[in-house]
């Protein structure tokens, strides 16, 4: 079940939102929830993200509301984000915790799963290069968080790593050809 839903997750995910076209001080509003869930914080350590820049978005429609983002596509891309995301590469990390990563956190409160943790841990690495460099060069973020997921113990045959390496192979194509991601995907990885 993990792998499938991990992989529903990752082939649904997006990009981090770049110019979204929010509020200039997204930082200051509270729009989600800094009540972070175990598996949450313990991906935090894993990935040494501090805590305090990840929120929480439980109503996606909500979180938009709360920004006022108005335009149709741009709360459509927040909606149909399922995991991670940055606005105008800036912190807070949001997670999505709309759906499976619902599912997948009440999982780990059960279980445990370092597989779980490992996962969403990549997340915030992918979103941290973001934050980091300033760049909204997905092939990199994904670099980052396929180099981190080999690190910490995933087998590099799971098929969540393999899709990854294809997405980290799609980016770099597109960006061979001058082509956002952002654009060409409508924000979906």
């Amino acid at each position: 079940m993990r792998t499938n839903v991990i992989g529903i997750f990752i082939g649904l995910a997006m990009i981090g939102i770049s110019p979204i076209g929010a509020a200039e001080s997204i930082q200051d509003k509270e729009c989600g929830s800094k009540v972070l869930p175990a598996l949450i914080k313990d991906a935090a350590k894993l990935a040494k993200a501090d805590p305090k820049y990840v929120v929480m978005v439980d109503d996606p429609r909500a979180f938009c509301s709360c920004l006022g983002i108005k335009d149709t596509e741009k709360v459509a891309r927040v909606i149909n984000n399922k995991r991670a995301f940055v606005l105008n590469n800036s912190f807070p990390i949001y997670l999505n915790m709309d759906g499976e990563a619902k599912e997948l956190s009440d999982e780990y409160k059960k279980t445990g799963d370092k597989y779980l943790k490992v996962f969403f841990a990549s997340y915030l690495v992918h979103e941290n290069y973001h934050v980091e460099s300033g760049s909204d060069v997905e092939s990199e973020a994904l670099k980052r968080e396929l180099a981190f997921l080999l690190k910490n113990g995933i087998n590099p045959s799971d098929p969540n790593v393999t899709l990854l390496q294809k997405r980290v192979e799609e980016a770099q194509a597109q960006e061979k050809n001058g082509v956002s991601q952002t654009v060409l995907v409508g924000m979906t990885r």
